[in-house]
């Protein structure tokens, strides 16, 4: 019975400590809660979720030995209601407590020592992107760097003069050294002496009081006799030269003896026309669908390299992104398909063997619509041997057509060799058809 009165004894204890350290808070404690609240988002209600919890305990340095991250995300979870993702100012304010006996133990001044690391940091900290110092945007706005009108638009400490900077060089009053006393009446007094280009002075007339408008028509008209005295001046420009038709790449005196030296049967050649099959434009470039039917049309396929093999060599040599290979990674590719054909040849020999085979071949292969069959219909109604009749006398023996004499042979009833006609004029069709056609 003594134990139960000291145990709740002791948790009334426990009880009263904690709205003793609750009625304890200062006056700023909950603007540095609200102000977590809102960071990142302004318009939020006054409730913190975990992160922003997390953050607070980071900024503040509660998190550090013995607390840790994890120590933080477990106390948020005990303080905050079942089924909530925030947490109230009540419940921050609990959790600080629970944070407190974990920072600092059973010390009787542990919350107040909480309060005093979050005091010294009382407002989330924004890490965001620094400007760089020393770019360009420094230099654009270092007024020490101006020079001419622009430096009289600022004082020494940089700041603006307003107005004042604005009419110094505007009423020609000598602030700029090149400017007289009076009015500015030539441009080349207030701009750098390395733009003067020969000869800027105005004449006369113009350096008198002239108007907007007579101003830009000079320019216009100084304009055009510029450009009119360098028509009469300039030559006429050289014809420019023919572009030469493009051409593949260079081949190595190597290459060359490989090739055996001519054109016709030259890789080059054998590599181009394989390119332009089906696309007579492109001389220069080679897919994997074209590198693929030129094994295959000069017989490199076999059980040592097969499809897949090309498939993967040509991805090995064609240029990272690219779809195309160009005529020297056509040879690269040439190189690595000897080598899995002919494992057993040095590198030398494999490579002659297999180009032996692709100027062997010569050109791309056309497998397209077959032959048409002998047997078929097509042959039977062109077979002149098969044709009776009038039609049989038009055609000789050997299937030639005899022309004019083979159309009025049987017209003008004169025998024309049929063994079922007599001559004489053709008054019945029997005379002149088959036999075994009649009924």
């Amino acid at each position: 019975g003594i134990k139960e009165k000291v145990s709740v004894s002791l948790s009334f204890f426990v009880c009263l400590c904690f709205e003793i350290l609750l009625l304890m808070e200062p006056a700023w404690l909950q603007s540095t809660f609200e102000s977590f609240c809102a960071f990142g988002d302004r318009g939020a209600a006054p409730l913190l979720d975990n992160a922003k919890f997390a953050k607070f305990a980071r900024d503040t340095k509660i998190i550090g030995a013995p607390v840790t991250g994890t120590d933080v995300d477990l106390v948020f979870a005990k303080v905050k209601g079942k089924g909530e993702r925030k947490i109230n100012y009540a419940q921050f304010k609990e959790a600080l407590v629970l944070l407190s006996a974990k920072k600092f133990g059973s010390a009787p001044d542990a919350y107040s020592k909480l309060l005093a690391l979050v005091e010294r940091s009382n407002a989330p900290a924004s890490t965001g992107t620094v400007a760089e110092s020393g770019g360009i945007l420094d230099k654009l706005t270092d007024t020490s760097l101006y020079t001419g009108a622009h430096k009289e638009r600022f004082d020494g400490s940089g700041q603006g003069r307003g107005l004042a900077g604005r009419d110094s060089v505007a009423k020609g009053g000598g602030v700029v050294s090149r400017a007289g006393a009076g009015g500015v009446s030539d441009l080349s007094q207030i701009t750098r002496s390395n733009l003067k280009k020969g000869p800027t002075s105005l004449s006369g007339a113009t350096k008198a009081a002239a108007s907007p408008g007579s101003v830009t028509s000079g320019v216009a008209s100084l304009r055009v006799t510029e450009e009119a005295k360098a028509e009469e001046t300039s030559e006429p420009a050289a014809p420019r030269p023919a572009r030469s038709p493009a051409r593949s790449p260079a081949r190595s005196t190597e290459e060359t003896d490989q090739s055996g030296g001519s054109e016709a049967s030259s890789l080059d050649s054998v590599f181009a026309s394989f390119c332009s099959f089906g696309d007579r434009s492109n001389s220069t470039l080679m897919d994997n669908a074209k590198f693929v039917k030129l094994a295959r049309d000069c017989r490199l396929l076999d059980s040592k390299l097969t499809q897949t093999d090309v498939d993967l060599i040509f991805s090995k040599v064609k240029p990272k992104t690219e779809r195309k290979i160009e005529y020297h990674h056509f040879l690269e590719g040439l190189k690595q398909m000897s080598a899995k054909k002919y494992p057993s040849k040095t590198p030398d020999e494999a490579l002659r063997a297999v180009t032996a085979l692709v100027l062997q071949n010569g050109a791309p292969s056309a497998t397209g619509t077959s032959k048409t069959s002998a047997t078929g219909i097509f042959s039977k109604l062109t077979d002149s041997s098969q044709y009776t009749g009038a039609h049989k006398e038009r055609f000789d023996s050997n299937g030639q057509g005899r022309g004019l004499a083979g159309r009025e042979s049987v017209g003008k009833g004169g025998g024309g060799g049929h063994t079922g006609y007599h001559g004489g004029n053709v008054s019945d069709l029997s005379q002149i058809t088959r036999s075994n056609l009649r009924k």
